[in-house]
């Protein structure tokens, strides 16, 4: 009889990193995935089964109302449910709110929401209750907070062994000011490569926890190619350009940033810059200001695969986008966009492995600089057989 294991998972690049382990996870386990918030959709689009809260309404709410409690908590405090429905999105908070009611009491939980927003979350005895239906043999999960990070804590309280997956570099967590207990990791710790080991180690994670699987979504980048020629005949490019990539992302500064790379970039006949817009950022401002000036120096571009802008890119510039990570697995030199010095939850040029541009007005000799350095960032190949193999051993 295959093992179980139990998987809950948000959406996102959290839930594309369970779909690219998935199949192999089939061949040997028992799996069961629970889909958080908008992670159902991603499912549905790759045909996997999964279960939702919903299917668990009867186990977990005991006489709480949770759907009225999550209704009203919506109500109250204008929260956005289009993506996901009312009712989906009533049973979602029912369990937190309600979880976090039996431990802190109801007093404050409005003025706690509307200073750290869902990051007071953390549901463990809805999880635990989930468990104990589930009855797996193990846990498995990303680095996410709220319902993944209950999991792990769930697991531990009822003696399940549990593996997290950290999908970012290891140097930052993100606490709610009311949660004292940051054992946030699993049994086992899936990371990267040895940077990200190295950095867990410095913040007292032990040794013997943390596995250098590599992860699948950077699996082969160092290899992906990119037709130069063809890609700029795609978009028009003029294959004589320099071309620096910036990936944008979702945050105060983005207008900001935007309009001093404008002022630089339009003033330059040696690069072209390229805006490659976050999926989920509103870029029309950025389009209609473009259109009005009619430059050839920068353009925006949608649709179109990010592993091919870096790869015909001199340079990435971002803020804090997993853009960057890929950018260094395939050797394209990074610099971060910092105007007013924020402290950022990753961090790139705080780790050495990418500048730091505060000054936007000298991004062209930061460029020049950047352009001469190479960082060596170590590559982890066959991630998925490497994680496989250590649940399977250990399981």
């Amino acid at each position: 009889m295959k093992k179980k294991i139990f998987i809950p998972v948000y959406g996102g690049g959290h839930c594309k990193l369970i779909i690219s382990l998935y199949d192999s996870l089939i061949r040997k386990f028992d799996v069961t995935i629970l889909a958080l918030t908008l992670a159902e959709e991603y499912l549905s689009n790759h045909e996997i089964p999964y279960k939702t809260l919903k299917d668990y309404l009867e186990y977990i709410d005991l006489g709480d109302n949770i759907v009225q409690l999550g209704d009203q908590f919506i109500k109250e405090n204008n929260i956005d449910y289009e993506r996901i429905g009312l009712y989906n999105s009533s049973i979602y908070y029912g369990c937190n709110i309600r979880d976090y009611i039996l431990k802190y009491g109801e007093d404050d939980i409005v003025d706690s929401y509307g200073k750290q927003n869902r990051l007071i979350f953390l549901p463990i005895n809805t999880m635990e209750a989930i468990l104990k239906i589930e009855n797996p043999d193990a846990v498995l999960t990303t680095n996410s907070p709220r319902f993944e990070r209950a999991s792990i804590l769930a697991a531990k309280n009822l003696g399940i062994t549990n593996y997290s997956i950290e999908d970012l570099l290891g140097n930052s967590r993100v606490f709610s000011l009311k949660d004292t207990n940051t054992d946030y990791y699993g049994d086992y710790i899936f990371v990267l490569n040895n940077f990200v080991r190295e950095n867990l180690i410095n913040q007292g994670v032990k040794a013997k926890k943390i596995v250098v699987s590599g992860l699948p979504t950077f699996d082969n980048l160092k290899n992906h190619y990119t037709d130069i020629f063809n890609f700029k005949q795609r978009y028009g490019i003029d294959l004589n350009k320099k071309i620096i990539t910036w990936a944008s992302h979702v945050s105060e500064d983005e207008i900001y940033i935007f309009e001093e790379l404008l002022k630089v970039f339009t003033l330059n006949n040696e690069y072209l810059l390229i805006i490659k817009p976050h999926p989920n950022e509103d870029y029309s401002y950025m389009e209609k200001m473009l259109a009005k000036i009619h430059t050839n120096s920068i353009r925006l571009i949608e649709n179109c695969d990010i592993r091919d802008l870096i790869n015909i890119s001199e340079l990435l510039l971002t803020q804090y986008s997993t853009c960057g990570l890929e950018a260094l697995f395939m050797q394209t030199p990074v610099i971060v966009l910092n105007p007013f010095d924020k402290k950022y939850d990753t961090d790139y040029s705080s780790l050495n492995i990418a500048s730091k541009c505060q000054d936007l007005s000298k991004i062209l000799i930061n460029i020049e600089e950047k352009k001469q350095y190479h960082l060596n960032f170590e590559v982890i190949n066959n991630s998925i057989n490497n994680m496989i193999n250590f649940i399977d051993n250990t399981i």
